[in-house]
């Protein structure tokens, strides 16, 4: 082949663009991949997300229904049992004297019941003091709750400035007193009004999220505007408001847009839901009302508790303590009726009811700092349940990446099987091409020699006898050589056609030297050199299954290269020696020539490689002898190597034994 880089041009600008196509599919595949596993984890996500606010919906319901009996039975307590002493009527409508049913606390989660008169000062039913103290406790009433009382209704006072707490407080009253159990409205769908018993969290904006602390200043009660930001007071806050505001794309401080947007998306839902669970706070509070109406708690002399008219209760944040209260109107005068509750009891009461659905929840105070989440607000309390974020998995490429393996491996070996098989079509090409050189060279010698022989022979030229038997022999030995490479050349397209089996028989050793010894002598004397045969007794006695013919082409092939390479040599002799070793025989021949070189070794053996040509150009042949030689030996489950490469050349075949 003339041009083999042209071949190699073509196959590597085709790998450059294979390459170059597989990169490109790989990166969308890896791309597509990334976008599906990215799609799978939003999807994940926001099945994991619907699932968790499902558990918090049915917690907040949970804890909503467990605060109602508290809730409500406190909302709608009598005016008059925050006194320490009561005046009832008694059988014979003689007036009677006893204390306030909520002497005692009624709940394990209620630290004090406190009343703030209409000139600021605190008093409590559970702290009654001078007389009022001696007679609750001849009614039964506990010095040590009472001291105890005594002393967490100085702790609140401290707390508490009169003035702020009931500018916070609404000014609707409880429903009117003319209403009977049976006008009472107990309908869970009806939208709740002003006048319930109990201020929901179904607007968060009514109700104050901080502290109301010392110092602080608030226009007068009979206005009752909504509290505005100061140094102690902090805003109210509204989901509804910022869910608009997310929609008209104004900026709402602390949360990032995709928080807003999913907020606004749920806000319908949760604010439902928040209305659904507020309803079933009032049902609680009405039928609380309704019964201390049926049953109350006793006919009351005429007093100023008769006069007075209480207010919607609505929970408050006093610093870090929890407080439920009521504006109390009396004869013209303002005062404040609540309840101290007991928010850590309460906290790991509610976190407990809820373990199941939610372990790693929390309750925090809403605050307008937080801007709580309106689908996380009790409905009772102004507290929010905080759970963990969800975290998104992270995006795996690891299902694709065995494929691409695969299919990478798959270029690769692909291009080296191309690429092997190109330089196997281009050395085959080139050795044929060589082949072809050497065959035509070698036929067109003894062709000419016959031609100029034949005609002067037959044109009568040559009289002397002893030249025409000169002619005669060198025709003869034109003659051998050309049916030898023609042998040469079909047993090895025979060979390479298909893996014939040779025709084996047994015999001897010493048979198989004997019968080529005639022909090899005569090749080596046609090169002036002799045959040296050294086998013992017992070697030539061995017995071997071989092909007698192909033992014969291998041994005259071998004496034939040492003819055309040791020619020249001073030691003229060929020594051809056998010798048994274990299971086979080894028949060596060796020369006195120049040997070959190391790094030749293996190219003598390959088929039309001629690696001495550089040394000797002048030497005949196609490359084949060798290589012949080899595969005609493995057929016979035998082998041919290169013993000795310096000071002459030595072969060896080895064959097995019978």
């Amino acid at each position: 082949m003339k041009r083999p880089w042209q071949i190699w041009t073509v196959f590597g600008l085709a790998l450059a663009v294979a390459t170059g196509i597989m990169a490109w599919l790989t990166f969308k595949a890896i791309a597509l991949d990334r976008a599906e596993a990215a799609a799978r984890a939003e999807l994940d996500l926001a099945r994991r997300q619907a699932e968790l606010d499902d558990r918090i919906s049915q917690a907040l319901w949970r804890m909503d229904t467990a605060l109602a009996p508290l809730i409500a039975q406190e909302a709608v307590r009598p005016v008059s049992v925050y006194e320490p002493i009561l005046t009832v009527a008694g059988g014979k409508g003689d007036a009677q004297t006893t204390v306030s049913p909520i002497l005692e606390q009624p709940s394990p989660f209620v630290l004090l019941h406190f009343q703030v008169g209409p000139k600021g000062g605190l008093s409590s039913p559970q702290a009654p003091i001078g007389a009022a103290c001696a007679v609750a406790i001849d009614n039964g009433g506990s010095e040590t709750n009472i001291r105890l009382s005594g002393e967490r209704l100085d702790a609140l006072r401290k707390q508490i400035v009169p003035e702020n707490l009931i500018a916070m407080l609404p000014s609707d009253p409880l429903p009117v007193n003319n209403t009977t159990a049976a006008q009472w409205n107990l309908n869970p769908n009806e939208p709740i009004g002003e006048n319930s018993a109990y201020v929901v969290n179904r607007d968060p904006a009514t109700w104050q999220q901080r502290a109301v602390g010392p110092g602080a200043t608030f226009p007068p009660p009979s206005e009752h505007p909504r509290p505005t930001p100061d140094a102690d007071i902090a805003q109210t806050f509204d989901p509804r408001q910022q869910a608009a505001q997310a929609d008209s794309g104004e900026q709402v401080p602390r949360q990032s847009r995709a928080d807003i947007g999913q907020q606004a998306a749920r806000s319908a839902n949760s604010l439902n839901d928040l209305e659904s669970r507020g309803r079933s706070v009032q049902n609680y509070a009405q039928q609380a009302e309704m019964q201390q109406r049926i049953q109350p708690f006793g006919k009351l002399t005429a007093g100023a508790a008769n006069d007075a008219i209480a207010g919607v209760s609505r929970p408050l944040w006093v610093g870090d303590q929890l407080i439920l209260a009521r504006r109390v109107t009396q004869r013209g005068q303002v005062l404040v009726q609540g309840v101290w509750l007991d928010w850590p009891a309460l906290k790991a009461w509610l976190t407990k009811s809820t373990a199941d659905l939610l372990p790693e929840m929390a309750l925090m105070p809403a605050t307008a700092e937080s801007h709580p989440a309106s689908h996380r607000l009790l409905a009772t309390l102004p507290v929010e349940l905080v759970v963990p974020a969800l975290v998104v998995e992270p995006v795996s490429v690891a299902p694709l990446g065995f494929p691409l393996v695969v299919a990478w491996s798959s270029l690769v070996l692909a291009a080296l099987a191309v690429a092997g098989l190109l330089f196997g079509v281009v050395r085959l090409s080139e050795r044929r091409a060589a082949f072809v050189s050497a065959v035509t060279h070698e036929l067109r010698t003894p062709l000419t020699t016959f031609r100029l022989y034949t005609e002067m022979l037959s044109q009568g030229l040559v009289t002397d006898e002893a030249r025409r038997g000169e002619y005669l022999d060198t025709l003869h030995a034109e003659a051998d050589r050309l049916g030898h490479l023609v042998e040469n050349v079909l047993s090895f397209a025979r060979l390479e056609r298909k893996n014939q089996m040779r025709r084996r028989e047994a015999t001897t050793i010493g048979r198989l030297i004997d019968d080529a010894a005639e022909r090899l002598a005569s090749r080596a004397s046609q090169a002036e050199l002799t045959i040296e045969v050294e086998a013992d007794a017992a070697t030539r006695a061995a017995a071997a299954v071989v092909d007698p013919a192909a033992v014969e082409q291998i041994l005259f092939n071998l004496v034939d290269n040492a003819c055309k390479y040791a020619a020249a040599s001073m030691d003229r002799r060929l020594h051809l020696s056998a010798i048994v070793q274990g299971r086979s025989v080894a028949i060596r021949l060796r020369d006195h020539g120049p040997g070959v070189p190391g790094n030749l070794a293996r190219e003598v053996f390959r088929p039309f490689s001629r690696p001495a040509d550089n040394a000797h150009p002048n030497v005949p042949g196609v490359g084949l002898g060798l290589a012949l030689c080899r595969r005609l030996a493995r057929s016979m489950k035998g082998e041919l190597e290169l013993l000795r490469r310096n000071d002459g050349a030595e072969f060896e075949l080895r064959l097995p034994l019978a």
